[in-house]
């Protein structure tokens, strides 16, 4: 009987370090998303509502908000996806964290706190 649990830990030992690191969870980030965001505006204390549509293919996320008037684009690495938003007023780093179910997310937008903020998002 030791014997069967030895080795049942060391296939469970062996199947552990095969698993890829940073792989992407059951779902996809693909869809249409509502969002809020706040550090916005000219003195960064409004909070922007808006609806952000994302794509997904590979790891690969873009997106577009405020009409497609703003973009965004950035990698998926398990269920944390970074990269850089483009808007009007100009570009910088975002993050997102997604639920594990992938219903929501929330994340930071900007370079610091004093020129950006945080993003949140439910799936639509």
């Amino acid at each position: 009987m030791k014997r069967h649990v030895f080795f049942a830990a060391i296939a469970l030992s062996i199947a552990a370090l095969l698993l890829p690191t940073g792989a992407l969870a059951d779902y996809s980030t693909a869809g249409t998303w509502t969002c809020a965001a706040t550090g916005e505006g000219p003195n960064h204390n409004n909070t922007g509502h808006f609806t952000l549509t994302l794509t997904e293919s590979n790891g690969a996320v873009a997106g577009s908000y405020y009409d497609g008037a703003a973009s965004l684009k950035g990698t998926r690495s398990g269920n944390t996806v970074t990269g850089t938003y483009t808007e009007a007023g100009g570009s910088g780093p975002f993050t997102f964290t997604f639920a594990a179910d992938g219903s929501s997310f929330t994340g930071t937008w900007g370079a610091s706190a004093a020129t950006g903020g945080t993003w949140s998002g439910t799936r639509q």
